[in-house]
Parts: C-alpha cells; structure tokens; sequence
C-alpha cells in the first residue's frame, strides 16, 4: 500500500529541524531556480551555473536569505533577485 505516514513524516522534520514554512520556502526556491535557468537558456548551453566563483545554488540560498516575502510573493521576488544577480553578473564578465 502506499501510504503517508504524517505522524512520521512529522517525526523526520522535527528530527531533522526542518518546518513546515522552511520546506514550503526550500521547494519554491528550487522550483524558481530551475525556471530561472531554463528562461536563461540552460537546455542549449547559454546558461552559466557558476557565477562569480560559486554555484548558483549557493547565489539561490544567499538570496533566500535576504526575502522576508509572504508565500505566494515569494516565487516573484526570488526570481527577481536571481535576474537582478546573474544579469548584474553577466555584464560585469563574472559568469563561467
């Protein structure tokens, strides 16, 4: 049978010290980075995952950091903040 156990998934959460707002803020930034590069030309090879010395995953979680957006602004205000960065980036000759 496949079944959600929510009493341990909650369990594994707590265990690991991750929240129901921290999950939800982890999948979104995730979702937004992969549509970022994608927009950005990741599939023919124009899009560059280093960006000033660090991957942009590390980018992705600094600027996480700094977004106090609610929920459903957060997705629009992440994206942004990448755009901002990586264009920033891109024209200063910083992306490899």
């Amino acid at each position: 049978m496949r079944r959600l156990n929510i009493p341990l998934l909650a369990k594994l959460f707590a265990a690991v010290e991750l929240t129901p707002e921290a999950l939800f803020r982890e999948y979104v930034s995730k979702n937004v980075l992969n549509h970022f590069r994608q927009d950005r030309g990741y599939k023919t090879g124009e899009y560059k995952k280093t960006w000033d010395g660090a991957e942009d995953n590390v980018h992705m979680v600094q600027l996480l950091d700094g977004i106090r957006a609610a929920d459903e602004q957060l997705p629009d205000a992440l994206y942004r903040a990448l755009a901002e960065r990586y264009d920033g980036l891109r024209v200063a000759g910083k992306l490899s």
